[in-house]
């Protein structure tokens, strides 16, 4: 088992349950009405919940860390992140503070609506984690430092110092974004990537939230032309991006693509040999790669909140069981695949031997569409 620390933001997903099928959120969100629903799901959320969560799962030994309030909503959290096998005695209890919550509508055929309550995660910093308590951990990945107010403060001071001081104690960092909210929105997001990126080796943003912060013409120009802008993104578009984040200081960038799939980059071989653990042999054969791995086949697609997040869990798992690029790539399609087809973020989340498995008894990927047919058959682990 590998030891490895999921840090960030960290909530509780409330997920109500609609027993129908609505046409539009206009029918579910009319002044006055009683919309009747069926049950409710708890779920653990937020970077730490899904990622830490499906890391556990796929057989990783899990420290997570983040900020939650004595409060009821924090202890059901706590409760639900140990039953998933996770180890929480490093999360700071703060009781002056309430717990962070999401409150996910997801009908069938609409895509989700997440009403988010930042609280304990908006003063989350260095002085929250207690790195004693994480000895022998090989990685650290933080989650979500663009939707947290105290770690995109100061042009992202607090982020950088939380993964160098991850990296002085040997660990591989890994970082992964998400959609600044409203409040932070305006930001200087170029120079704050900028400032946060040499301490990052595996970067892990979607191309949507990329093109938003480093690209908001481009994205606002893919955007007047349709709602989804992941059938626009071309292997360019995704290079550019790419590149520019490893000119920041990353070893491997990865761009989640949603439903068509995901996409790495890696840097230099000079970059990449500064990777924790990282040797000579395998430094040769992750540098100055770029591929493409289209998304698994699923019978159906019930809820994808949280299908970024466990993708990422399947990379870095796969990444640490020394994987080429592709087979990460691979990994995370599958990984993701998998949590799609349940309720919620990491219900559906099997083994790692039971995942390999399936893609080894031939589980069908989805065709490389136009452009991107350049990228050739996805190497296995």
């Amino acid at each position: 088992m590998r030891k490895i620390v999921s840090a960030g933001c960290l909530c509780i997903d409330l997920m109500p349950e609609f027993g129908f099928t609505p046409d539009s959120t206009a029918e579910i969100f009319v002044p006055g009405s009683l919309v009747r629903m069926e049950g409710m799901r708890f779920a653990t959320g937020g970077s730490v919940g899904n990622t830490g969560v499906a890391l556990s799962k796929l057989g990783c030994d899990v420290s997570l860390v983040g900020q939650v309030g004595e409060d009821l909503l924090g202890g059901l959290l706590l409760e639900r992140l140990k039953d998933a096998g996770c180890d929480t005695s490093a999360v700071k209890v703060n009781p002056a503070l309430p717990t962070s919550y999401s409150v996910v509508l997801a009908p069938a055929g609409i895509d989700r609506i997440i009403l988010h309550s930042s609280a304990a995660n908006d003063t989350f910093d260095l002085s929250c984690i207690d790195f004693s308590a994480l000895k022998g951990a090989e990685l650290f990945h933080l989650g979500y430092p663009t939707s947290m107010r105290s770690l995109a403060a100061d042009n992202g001071k607090a982020t950088r110092d939380i993964l160098m001081t991850a990296r002085a104690e040997g660990m591989i960092t890994s970082l992964d974004f998400s959609y600044p909210n409203d409040e932070l929105r305006a930001c200087d997001w170029p120079s704050i990537i900028r400032n946060i990126l040499p301490a990052a080796d595996l970067v892990f943003p979607s191309i949507e939230e990329a093109l938003m912060m480093l690209r908001p013409d481009l994205y606002a120009k893919l955007r007047a032309e349709s709602d989804d802008v992941l059938p626009l993104v071309t292997p360019e578009i995704l290079a550019d991006i790419a590149d520019e984040l490893i000119g920041f200081g990353a070893a491997c960038v990865s761009l989640k693509c949603g439903s068509r799939g995901f996409y790495v980059k890696t840097a230099s071989k000079a970059r990449l040999a500064q990777v924790p653990g990282m040797t000579d042999e395998r430094a040769s054969v992750w540098s100055d790669r770029e591929c493409f791995s289209p998304t698994y086949r699923v019978d159906r697609v019930v809820n994808a909140c949280g299908a970024g997040d466990t993708s990422i869990a399947g990379f870095l798992a796969a990444f640490l069981r020394g994987a080429t690029p592709e087979g990460c790539a691979d990994f995370a399609c599958a990984v993701g695949a998998v949590c799609v087809a349940a309720p919620s973020a990491t219900e559906g989340i099997i083994s790692y031997e039971a995942i390999r498995e399936k893609i080894d008894g031939g589980w069908e990927k989805r065709a490389l569409d136009g452009s991107f047919s350049r990228f050739v058959n996805i190497a296995k682990i």
